[in-house]
């Protein structure tokens, strides 16, 4: 007898592929750090590099393991009339919100050095 009710097959391959990334940069914050960039890009440095192991670790992961198209797993432009304003004002929020956190909370100086050139950079207000 069938009540109605149907088992839906539940994908695990997007959450594999975030288990595999988010591992890679677990290992990698405590046990190695790989850098292709000079230290001295600082802040920048940091902001260029992580992004690409995304991609280096992930989009291979994606075709190989998985036999996706990366595209299907949200790397699509999608409605970009829509995200671009949005992500462009939480940039200018998160402009002005770090230098002025990290200008009243050393603790965050101390986790997060590459944030050292905002404390420096909005000194004059505190």
């Amino acid at each position: 007898m069938n009540s109605g009710i149907e088992k839906k097959r539940i994908d695990f391959k997007p959450t594999a592929l975030i288990c595999v990334v988010c591992c890679y940069f677990w290992l990698s914050e405590y046990y190695f750090t790989p850098r292709f960039l000079p230290r001295s890009w600082g802040v920048l440095g940091w902001f260029l590099q992580e992004p690409v192991f995304y991609f280096v670790i992930g989009i291979p992961f994606t075709w190989l393991v998985l036999r996706r198209n990366p595209l299907d797993l949200g790397l699509r432009i999608g409605q970009w009339r829509l995200w671009v304003p949005l992500a462009a004002g939480a940039c200018v929020f998160l402009a002005v919100l770090i230098p002025l956190v990290c200008c009243f909370d050393s603790s965050l100086l101390a986790y997060y050095p590459q944030y050292k050139p905002a404390r420096s950079s909005v000194a004059p207000l505190c």
